[in-house]
C-alpha cells in the first residue's frame, strides 16, 4: 500500500509516467487490493465457521459477496485507467473509493478481530477483556463476523460509485503547510499507533472510508439549502 501510494508520484516527479506503467500498476492493484482481500475474507469466514454447524445460506453468500468485491475492484481500476490524467492536479481526489482504502479496511478489521479475541496477546487486550467483560467481547467478535460480508458489499458499492469522492492522502494532506493543530493530531495519532497499532489502523481506515459518504451527504444537503430558502421566500411573498 505504501509503495502503491508513492509509485505514481515518483513517476510524475521524474517525468517517467506512461500508459504502460499505469496498466502495470493496475494489474498489481487488482491482485493486491481486489483478489487478495476477497480471498482473505472468504477463507477467514470459512475458518471461523468450520465445525460450528453454521454452514448456512448466509455463509455461502459470503463467497458471492467477496466475488462482488473483487469484480468491483476490477471495474474501479478499469475506470481509473480510462479516466486517469498524468497531471498532478488530477490526482488530488478519487472518484469512488480507492482500492487500497477498501483493502486496508478489510485487513484492519480482520487483524483487530483476531487481536481482540486472544487476551494472551498482551496486557492491553487482557485489560480490555477485564473492563468490558467476556460477554461483551464475544458480542463484538460475533458482530464483526456477521457484518463482514455486508461490509464487502458496501465497499464494492463505494468503489464503483461515480458520485462519492475521496481525497488522495499524500497529495492532499502533505503538499501544503499545515497548522499547529494538524501537527498535534498527528503526534497523538503516532502515540496511539505505537500503543495499540491494531486499533489505530482500524480507526484510520474507518475514518477514511466513511469520509466519502459524509462529504457527499454534507454537500447534498448544502445544495438543497438555497432551493429551500428560495421556496420559503416565494411562499412569504405570495
Amino acid at each position: 500500500m505504501l509503495f502503491d501510494a508513492l509509485d505514481g508520484k515518483i513517476a510524475r516527479m521524474t517525468n517517467a509516467a506512461s500508459d504502460f506503467g499505469g496498466q502495470l500498476d493496475s494489474l498489481a492493484d487488482v491482485v493486491s487490493f481486489g483478489i487478495a482481500p476477497a480471498a482473505l475474507v472468504a477463507l477467514w469466514h470459512s475458518r471461523l465457521l468450520a465445525g460450528s454447524g453454521a454452514e448456512t445460506l448466509w455463509a455461502q453468500m459470503t463467497w458471492f459477496f467477496c466475488l462482488a468485491y473483487a469484480m468491483a475492484a476490477l471495474l474501479r481500476l478499469a475506470r481509473f485507467n480510462v479516466e486517469n490524467e498524468p497531471g498532478e492536479e488530477a490526482h488530488l481526489n478519487f472518484v469512488g473509493l480507492p482500492v487500497p482504502g477498501a483493502a486496508g479496511l478489510v485487513a484492519a478489521v480482520i487483524i483487530f478481530h483476531d487481536y481482540l479475541g486472544i487476551p494472551a496477546h498482551n496486557e492491553v487486550v487482557a485489560g480490555i477483556h477485564n473492563v468490558f467483560g467476556e460477554e461483551a467481547i464475544i458480542g463484538i467478535l460475533n458482530f464483526i463476523r456477521i457484518i463482514m460480508p455486508l461490509m464487502m458489499i458496501m465497499l464494492a458499492f463505494l468503489m464503483v460509485s461515480s458520485r462519492i469522492r475521496y481525497a488522495h492522502v499524500l497529495n492532499k494532506f502533505f503538499r501544503e503547510r499545515k497548522t499547529f493543530d494538524y501537527l498535534t493530531y498527528l503526534i497523538f495519532g503516532f502515540v496511539l499507533f505505537a500503543l495499540v497499532p491494531q486499533l489505530a489502523i482500524l480507526v484510520v481506515f474507518i475514518i477514511y472510508v466513511g469520509s466519502g459518504p459524509v462529504y457527499f451527504a454534507v454537500g447534498y444537503f448544502r445544495s438543497k439549502e438555497p432551493i429551500a430558502k428560495v421556496q420559503s421566500e416565494d411562499n412569504l411573498s405570495g
